[in-house]
């Protein structure tokens, strides 16, 4: 084998000489120093590296909302109650909002009972009249004439303002409204009057007074929502 490569390099040496003309020495080195290069095996450039991709930042879960608690040792403040009154021991059921000082007496004796009396207290900013007795065959017509009677005051000018029908606990039921001034003529407010009569014979008059009109109405009305008759 060195043989062989040995008589490969004399006959391009000869070759090389021939095609030259057989040269300097000079000219000898820089042909040589040109097949070098000619021949040199070229640098591979590397390989310009792909940028590695920076993995997006995982986007975090919003955080879950905690309902809010009381703090530790703290007492959650109550719903106050509102007390009612309520007068259940005659007859008849009569609900009052709020806590009331209710004054009672009799009609033919000295306490009331289950066949006649009256009820007085005040109901905010409102005066309540309650009468009650026994009487099977009543005009009530009479009965309103008869309470408007005992609001007509020596001093006070009563004057009638309107008549009308209403229903309690759903029986029928008359009322009438007058308002009343002093001797100056200055107004003391008014009142309204409604009478009607339960299946067990018992027959009512609420009569309501005050300063105030809208009071007034609303007073008359929620205390008759809230009768009820008892069999």
């Amino acid at each position: 084998m060195f043989v062989g490569l040995m008589k490969s390099t004399l006959v391009v040496g000869t070759l090389f000489l021939m095609a030259c003309g057989g040269g300097s020495s000079s000219d000898t080195s820089a042909v040589s120093s040109e097949i070098a290069i000619a021949t040199s095996t070229p640098t591979e450039v590397p390989p310009t590296p792909t940028p590695t991709e920076i993995p997006p930042t995982p986007t975090e879960p919003p955080p879950t909302l905690t309902p809010t608690e009381a703090p530790p040792g703290s007492t959650p403040t109550p719903t106050p109650v509102i007390a009612n009154t309520t007068i259940d021991t005659f007859g008849f059921a009569l609900t009052v909002d709020g806590e009331v000082d209710v004054e009672s007496s009799g009609l033919t004796e000295e306490l009331a009972n289950s066949n006649d009396g009256i009820l007085s207290f005040e109901y905010a900013e409102s005066d309540v009249f309650l009468i009650w007795f026994a009487e099977q065959n009543i005009n009530l017509d009479n009965v309103l004439a008869d309470t408007y009677t005992l609001f007509a005051d020596e001093g006070v000018d009563s004057t009638l303002m309107s008549e009308g029908d209403s229903i309690v606990d759903t029986q029928p039921s008359k009322y009438l409204t007058f308002v009343t001034k002093d001797d100056s003529g200055k107004s003391q407010g008014g009142g309204i009057i409604g009478s009607w009569q339960c299946p067990s014979g018992s027959v009512f008059s609420l009569a309501v007074t005050a300063s105030d009109p809208t009071t007034l109405q609303v007073r008359f009305k929620r205390l008759l929502d809230n009768f009820t008759c008892e069999q």
